[in-house]
């Protein structure tokens, strides 16, 4: 996957393209028996900005404080490990459900 960020100028076509490969990270992630920290941070920046949410309303469905989110966000704490599955996860099925509404 490649590292650029989606943003305004990527096609609908490439932005679908970096939906796909950014669901399936998270899906394997979630069956991996450990998720490195790098990977589950792009897991979480990726998916909150394809299903275009600001992190106060990703942290509220994740149902953890904004600043907690933001910690994790940027490095400065993440989940024990093995919560990290069961987060990947649910991002994996909120991409592939909004991947289903187009």
């Amino acid at each position: 996957m490649s590292e650029q960020m989606p943003g305004t100028a990527m096609t609908n076509s490439e932005r679908e393209q970096y939906l796909q490969a950014t669901q399936q990270k998270a899906a394997d992630a979630a069956k991996a028996e450990e998720i490195k920290d790098s990977d589950f941070r792009a897991i979480l920046r990726d998916g909150r900005k394809l299903l275009r949410m600001s992190e106060k309303e990703f942290a509220d469905e994740l149902r953890v404080s904004h600043p907690r989110l933001n910690r994790w966000l940027h490095g400065k704490d993440l989940p024990h490990p093995v919560m990290r599955p069961g987060i990947a996860a649910w991002v994996a099925h909120k991409l592939s459900a909004s991947a289903g509404d187009k």
